[in-house]
């Protein structure tokens, strides 16, 4: 199967990106959070494997969204981090820890988001 076919997949019903680094992808599109232009990851996965390690593909992959948002001149990068998914307070921890603020909740769901404006990263 592969990527491949997942992107065509993702294309098709979302009309989203998929993106990879090594053992991991990520599933955006651009949205508008308040009025900006953001990417918003529908999807991040790493193999359990490389989870958890300094130079892991998680944060390869954060580091590959950022520089899509750079390229592209948007404002940030937002998602949803559900709780009630397997391992979602271990994803809400992953985010944080990359830099990213909780910015509201509904029942299980958490809005995340990291700021970039123009060009400089915001913490």
């Amino acid at each position: 199967m592969g990527l491949n076919l997942l992107r065509e997949y993702v294309a098709e019903r979302y009309g989203h990106e998929v993106t990879e680094v090594p053992n991991g992808f990520a599933v955006y599109g651009l949205q508008q959070l308040d009025g900006r232009n953001i990417l918003f990851v529908q999807d991040f996965y790493v193999s359990p494997a490389n989870r958890g390690h300094n130079n892991s593909s998680a944060r390869q992959l954060f580091n590959k969204l950022k520089g899509i948002v750079k390229q592209e001149g948007w404002e940030g990068i937002a998602g949803m981090v559900q709780l009630d998914a397997l391992n979602g307070n271990k994803m809400l921890k992953l985010f944080l820890g990359l830099g990213f603020k909780a910015i509201r909740g509904d029942n299980t769901s958490i809005l995340i988001y990291y700021e970039v404006k123009n060009g400089h990263e915001k913490r």
